[in-house]
């Protein structure tokens, strides 16, 4: 059945009445007995209105009318969130808990712009990606060159269907805005900034892109009819050094960039976008075949659990490098609520709900409709649910 467009009474009690009881023309003692309560008690439930129905009462009524459970307590939760609204209109709200993009640029889309909206964890990324977990923290925590882990990104890129280069591009501007603050004096030369959005229409890298070095070689060094040993000079390095450029053994650095402005008539923006095109083209000849990593999707990932505490941990806090004390703190609560949410002492009503989705940029039903398959889950004795809300039926 679906609820979609019914007109919500105030409480799931009222909706139970007006929609089943009352048009059955049933006695309430008849309806006590089919969903196994004692009429006394049954008689003072229907009286008050506005009482919330254990998880309990609901399955009676569920197996009862035949009827997914799921969708009479995600009827409640949504009853109890509209008075929670209407209560508390104009209260101010929390701050969501986000990691400044300026500051760390790759991380901070990555989870703000991807694996947040995906409900993709970190650990399923990287399992994608085929690396390890070791692998994907010494990234984000070492703040390696673009260009020395080119293929991580590829990699990065292809388990998110956005292509390596949106990646690379993004931890090329990190490392280079990073260098600017060391050398501020080559701001002018390396000017640079790509698109921080990723856009589907964006154009595939071709697997033919020509090696910088090879055309450095032939377009300028060879026709200026300059000794290479000059042009080493003036790229402040050894011939030795330039040749390992010139052939492809070593990726141009910001200084080398630098001096090529100097020299062309090209922008910093034409040699970086140059050799962030060329590692793509290199990583999909020599090793996308090779690893074969398809496209994360929401639909295609299997979550298994029954303790909300661990969602809350491992998709949201986890990737915010948030403790669950301070996180019981910043929501309003003592040191030790934290702790209380993530071992399930303390269940998730509507006003955690609130807060929570305020701070980790959720709906409130989200965390309401987990909650709600820990309840089902328990009660039923299933050992594991999923967000899909199919149970695995195995007794404990």
């Amino acid at each position: 059945m679906n609820f979609a467009n019914d007109k919500s009474p105030i409480s799931l009690l009222q909706f139970l009445d007006e929609n089943y009881i009352i048009p059955s023309g049933k006695t309430l003692k008849w309806w006590a007995n089919s969903v196994s309560m004692k009429y006394p008690a049954f008689r003072g439930m229907m009286k008050a209105k506005r009482k919330i129905l254990s998880v309990r009462i609901i399955l009676n009524f569920a197996n009862f009318l035949n009827i997914r459970p799921e969708e009479f307590i995600q009827r409640q939760n949504r009853f109890l969130l509209d008075q929670y609204l209407i209560k508390n209109k104009g209260q101010k709200s929390l701050k969501r808990i986000e990691i400044k993009v300026e500051q760390k640029l790759v991380k901070g889309i990555l989870l703000n712009n991807f694996l947040r909206p995906m409900n993709i964890s970190r650990q399923e990324l990287s399992e994608q990606m085929k690396t390890s977990g070791s692998d994907y923290d010494n990234f984000f925590n070492n703040l390696k060159h673009a260009y020395q882990s080119y293929e991580f990104l590829c990699r990065m890129g292809e388990a998110l269907g956005t292509g390596g280069k949106f990646w690379l591009d993004l931890q090329t501007k990190e490392n280079l805005d990073l260098y600017l603050i060391k050398h501020p004096y080559q701001k002018r030369n390396l000017h640079w900034n790509p698109p921080k959005h990723f856009a589907k229409s964006d154009h595939p890298i071709e697997n033919n892109q020509q090696q910088p070095g090879v055309m450095i070689m032939e377009q300028y060094i060879k026709p200026s009819n300059i000794h290479f040993h000059h042009w080493a000079d003036f790229f402040c390095m050894g011939p030795d050094t330039l040749h390992r450029i010139v052939d492809g053994r070593r990726i141009m650095d910001f200084r080398f960039i630098s001096l090529l402005v100097k020299a062309f008539e090209k922008k910093a923006s034409y040699w970086i976008e140059l050799q962030n095109k060329y590692l793509v083209s290199k990583y999909q000849i020599e090793c996308s075949a090779k690893n074969q990593i398809k496209p994360l999707s929401r639909k295609t990932i299997n979550y298994k659990y029954t303790n909300l505490g661990n969602i809350l941990v491992m998709e949201h806090l986890k990737p915010l490098d948030l403790a669950p004390n301070r996180f019981g703190k910043y929501i309003g609560g003592k040191d030790s609520i934290g702790h209380s949410l993530v071992t399930g002492k303390i269940k998730v009503g509507v006003e955690i709900a609130m807060k929570f989705s305020q701070a980790l940029g959720t709906t409130p039903m989200y965390w309401l409709d987990l909650q709600m398959e820990e309840y089902l889950a328990k009660e039923l004795g299933i050992k594991n649910c999923t967000r899909s809300g199919k149970y695995n039926t195995k007794s404990n």
